[in-house]
């Protein structure tokens, strides 16, 4: 998938405030189930360019997985997903089943 899934080929709106919020991140990992629970919520992993965890809060993380997922309601939501936060390209994730 990429950024224009939804019928939109711009990088959707906030990726700013995305930015900000994950501060020397280059890549967002969002799904709705955190490794290890049983039960669905938004959870979100910051990565810098080179593919290593990026420092993100659990407030911070929770408010960029609701924002990439709302911002892309036409994904199945029931896998993760990578987010590159300067094209706005959203692609499957690498982990699959984390």
């Amino acid at each position: 998938m990429d950024a224009s899934l939804g019928g939109t080929s711009a990088v959707p709106s906030g990726t700013a405030c995305a930015r900000e919020l994950a501060r020397g991140a280059a890549r967002l990992r969002v799904s709705l189930s955190q490794p290890g629970t049983t039960w669905p919520h938004p959870y979100c992993r910051a990565y810098d360019e080179e593919m290593n965890p990026a420092r993100l809060n659990r407030a911070a993380a929770r408010t960029l997985a609701r924002w990439v997922i709302r911002s892309y309601p036409d994904a199945d939501w029931s896998q993760g997903y990578d987010l590159d936060l300067a094209s706005g390209a959203l692609t499957p994730s690498a982990e699959r089943g984390r």
